[in-house]
């Protein structure tokens, strides 16, 4: 949620979904966190260990080299959040890093708000399709 309690996650994956773009993202309701984590680990273990952070990646990862081989740009969208959401900022950096001269064009776009999403995909829908490819996290 935002500052102002705003659902945002689901908010600007359907934006990005909309325009063909993806939504890498997840959420303590999603199949992950509910069927594989809470069926391995206890509440408290999960809360200690933060499990879904190396899930996080390794989607994060994966889908930036399924896009690789489909566009020549990527972009991956953030939406501002809690705690977990700037740690997930801070790992893109480094997750962007590691893909330096396999990606030809990988771009991280940090938004702070639901309108700056939805300005960011007005520019990226200008582009021409074949050459852009979008994810959200």
């Amino acid at each position: 949620k935002d500052l102002d309690s705003v659902e945002v996650l689901s908010y600007a994956a359907a934006l990005v979904e909309a325009l063909g773009g993806d939504n890498q993202a997840g959420d303590a309701k999603d199949a992950f966190h509910q069927q594989v984590l809470r069926g391995e680990m206890t509440e408290k273990e999960v809360k200690q260990r933060k499990p879904w952070r190396i899930a996080w990646k390794g989607k994060v990862t994966a889908a930036i080299k399924i896009y690789s081989k489909n566009y020549r740009r990527i972009t991956i969208l953030t939406v501002k959040g809690g705690p977990e959401c700037d740690w997930e900022r801070d790992a893109l950096e480094e997750i962007q890093q590691s893909f330096a001269g396999m990606v030809t064009d990988l771009n991280i776009k940090h938004c702070e708000s639901l309108g700056e999403v939805s300005s960011c995909l007005n520019t990226l829908s200008a582009a021409k399709q074949e050459e852009r490819g979008c994810i959200v996290q």
